[in-house]
């Protein structure tokens, strides 16, 4: 923010940079902004049933606001639920519905994003992700190249439980 002479320091986080390794910076004033990741990467449900989308958002240059979340390309139908990513939140879930008469059918999925940043309104589209998990711990969120929903048949049973008040459900 002030004339001056500034030292920068740049380390890989394992130590393991050097002249082999090529790195990127950018000098300049902050762009507050946001990317969105959708997972599951291949969402699916049967006839009349609902399925979850879980929407991250990887916010940047100190942006915290509100994120209203939409689903687009979805055939005749087909219900989704109204969603936000709040402020200085990072993710928000959605659910998607399908009518009880749909047809077992593949097709793509479009998620975005819509928040205002220095008084514009900006668009981003939903990455489709796959989340794996590392060593047990670390969850990561790899792009994939397109989300597709599936629509399956209805299953042949659903199982229901009814446990008294103070009961306890014992299951074998």
């Amino acid at each position: 923010p002030a004339p001056g002479d500034y030292i920068l320091r740049l380390r890989d986080v394992q130590g393991q940079g050097g002249e082999a390794c090529a790195y990127r910076l950018r000098i300049g004033r902050p762009r507050p902004g946001f990317a969105l990741l959708a997972t599951p990467d291949n969402p699916r449900l049967a006839r009349g049933d609902s399925t979850a989308l879980t929407v991250h958002a990887i916010r940047r240059d100190g942006f915290a606001g509100p994120i209203l979340l939409s689903v687009g390309s979805l055939p005749d139908g087909f219900a989704v639920s109204e969603a936000l990513i709040p402020p200085g939140q990072d993710h928000a879930r959605l659910t998607i519905t399908a009518p009880p008469g749909a047809p077992a059918t593949t097709f793509s999925l479009a998620v975005a994003g819509r928040a205002t940043i220095d008084q514009g309104e900006v668009f981003r589209e939903a990455l489709p992700a796959e989340e794996i998990m590392q060593a047990f711990s670390s969850r990561h969120r790899i792009p994939t190249r397109e989300m597709l929903m599936a629509v399956l048949e209805a299953t042949a049973f659903t199982l229901a439980a009814e446990v008294p008040s103070g009961g306890i459900l014992e299951l074998r």
